[in-house]
């Protein structure tokens, strides 16, 4: 794993610890004053104290990630010339829509994961649809890798010999994302770096001859019908989202966008001087953790935890 997919992995896990604390809070407690330091966006100055309520804090959460965001993305293309490939593009989109399932889930429990909606008949349980999801990660990603490995030597493509699927006994929500986790990790190492020419490899999905860049696509195009589905099923269940779920999944969606802007950014980015005074990208990526921390904290300490 690289460093920079390291230090994300860190702030996705401080963050998932966060947010398991943090879905206790009610939407009569979001009105509660803070006490509340702005810091100057992107200096770290102290600004002044501010009476930002228990809701404005959550919204920090998401603001601040954009913020940063915006801050890297200046740094990587404007001033140090790295653009991304268009490999590494798609795996962007597809960052963005993995952020979107995380956001789905948000709030659920492993007593939700067996439900099936009453009406209509047929519908998965969550359960299933994560088991899919995870499977299918394995499958397209393997799929990518043997229509690559065909053409890098030459040979005519066949469709690959099905693989046996992985089963899930006693599998629990964070088990699944732990898996989504680990699973994305493996297909952005063993992709990103494909080249212009191999996205050209032809390869097929569904009966339908495509090519690479069809199927990384495709990563993306699958997990947004089941976070739709998950959506309906959360409704058809009558699992809705809290205000404060709500506000924690605009973090995650908001995250994804981050980590989509640093596919394929080498090691060496991270302590490049972009100039002006500006922080260097490890000293961002610290700062948004230590951030994290500090709005946490600020909510914990008004509402007495």
């Amino acid at each position: 794993m690289s460093e920079i997919r390291s230090i994300l992995k860190n702030l996705r896990d401080q963050r998932r610890q966060h947010d398991r604390e943090l879905i206790a809070v009610t939407e009569a407690q979001m009105g509660t004053p803070t006490s509340f330091t702005m810091e100057t966006m992107m200096t770290g100055d102290r600004g002044e104290t501010m009476a930002a309520d228990v809701r404005w804090m959550f919204m920090r959460r998401f603001d601040h990630l954009e913020e940063h965001a915006i801050q890297i993305e200046e740094h990587l293309r404007n001033r140090f010339g790295i653009v991304q490939s268009p490999a590494q593009r798609y795996w962007a989109a597809n960052q963005e829509a993995r952020a979107d399932v995380y956001a789905a889930l948000i709030g659920l429990s492993d007593a939700d994961l067996d439900d099936v909606p009453e009406e209509p008949a047929g519908e998965w349980p969550l359960r299933t649809t994560l088991e899919h999801m995870t499977r299918t990660e394995d499958s397209y990603r393997e799929n990518c890798l043997w229509a690559a490995e065909k053409f890098r030597a030459g040979e005519p493509f066949e469709i690959m010999p099905r693989p046996k699927e992985r089963e899930f006994p006693g599998a629990t929500i964070d088990d699944f994302i732990q898996m989504l986790d680990d699973s994305r990790e493996v297909s952005l190492e063993r992709l990103l770096g494909l080249t212009d020419e191999e996205l050209r490899a032809p390869t097929y999905w569904f009966g339908i001859d495509c090519d690479l860049r069809f199927r990384l696509m495709r990563f993306a195009q699958h997990e947004r019908e089941h976070t739709a589905q998950i959506r309906k099923w959360r409704v058809q269940t009558g699992k809705t989202f809290s205000e404060a779920a709500r506000f924690m999944g605009m973090t995650w969606q908001r995250n994804g966008r981050l980590e989509g802007i640093l596919c394929g950014a080498p090691d060496d980015a991270l302590d490049r001087d972009p100039g002006n005074g500006d922080w260097p990208i490890r000293q961002i990526l610290e700062h948004i953790g230590s951030a994290e921390r500090y709005f946490k904290r600020v909510i914990d300490d008004a509402l007495g935890d």
